[in-house]
């Protein structure tokens, strides 16, 4: 048999199951060619093997691979136009190579990487939710949607002990403005300015409650101190005040320079020692004297623009053992 295909495209040679005339194009060309190879194994020199082989290949157009499909190492599996995505086993490591343009993204509503044999957990990330990282299949790092849990011991220079709770006890993005208006705050300790007031749940009696503080400010009033404390208004217990350094000056500032103020203050267990809701603020002012005293706290893009735009300013309250 021959199989004759001249140069005016004309099919000659080949039974292609009765189809009439002019209605033989690729796809029932092929069919019958790989039927005519099954068929005529002895004619063509190909071995039964070869021609299921050659029967059952995957077309171009694509199809569904029903077994597995082996890469030796080094051979790479490549994507894009450009071989923008590889991926391969280099003898020694998985890869997943991304030279191309644009990210590697994955998109999931939950992704999950586990060790070899799936039996235990690395890392977990979940839509809308929370990202867990795990240590020996040991949950140490999950964040909420006030802050991070941190199980276990914060190691290096700045070590914060072993934390068991975390509050992001304030945190606002618009402007807290106030008035150039006398309030007294811890009034025992005769104190004059304005405060910002935070509670925070107390879970365990013999732990230490650490308070730290970023607080965007621009316009103040005669402001050299700040402080947290806890108790009620008028009355303070444990005043924790922090004075400015000598050099410098935020007298009567007009937001042309505005000022990101810092602080850490420590409750021992033995200052705090119960369980239970714990009221506390966090002020800025100066010793009473009669005369008012203000600050103007997160301001905006409209009325404080020489400050760079909208502000965000913090309290994060950690429980744990810092002393």
């Amino acid at each position: 048999m021959a199989i004759v295909i001249n140069g005016s495209g004309t099919v000659t040679g080949l039974a292609v199951g009765g189809l009439p005339d002019d209605s033989v194009d690729a796809g029932s060309l092929a069919n019958s060619i790989n039927s005519e190879i099954t068929a005529n194994t002895a004619k063509t020199g190909i071995t039964s093997s070869q021609a299921t082989a050659i029967t059952a290949a995957l077309p171009k157009a694509g199809g569904s691979v029903t077994g597995d499909v082996n890469f030796g190492d080094n051979v790479k599996a490549k994507f894009g136009d450009a071989n923008d995505l590889n991926i391969y086993h280099n003898g020694t490591h998985s890869i997943i190579q991304d030279s191309g343009s644009g990210d590697l993204k994955i998109w999931s509503s939950k992704v999950e990487i586990q060790s070899p044999d799936a039996g235990e957990n690395i890392a977990i990330f979940n839509d809308d939710g929370a990202v867990e990282l795990y240590h020996n299949n040991a949950k140490k790092i999950e964040t909420t949607a006030t802050g991070v849990t941190v199980t276990g011991a914060i190691a290096g220079a700045t070590n914060l002990g072993k934390i068991t709770k975390v509050t992001m006890a304030y945190n606002s993005s618009s402007r807290s403005a106030f008035s150039y208006n006398r309030d007294l705050f811890a009034r025992n300790n005769e104190m004059v300015g304005h405060k910002v007031g935070f509670a925070f749940v107390k879970a365990s009696a013999s732990t230490d409650i650490m308070v730290v503080f970023s607080m965007q400010v621009a316009a103040m009033r005669d402001c050299y101190q700040c402080a947290t404390y806890s108790g009620t208004n008028y009355s303070s217990t444990f005043f924790k005040r922090f004075a400015f350094a000598g050099s410098t000056s935020i007298g009567d500032n007009n937001a042309n320079q505005g000022m990101t103020i810092t602080g850490t203050a420590i409750y021992t267990a033995a200052e705090l020692d119960s369980t239970g809701t714990k009221q506390f603020y966090w002020a800025m002012g100066r010793l009473n004297d009669g005369n008012n005293s203000s600050y103007i706290l997160n301001p905006n893009a409209s009325d404080y623009s020489n400050f760079g735009g909208a502000t965000t300013s913090t309290i994060t309250v950690y429980e744990g053992d810092f002393t």
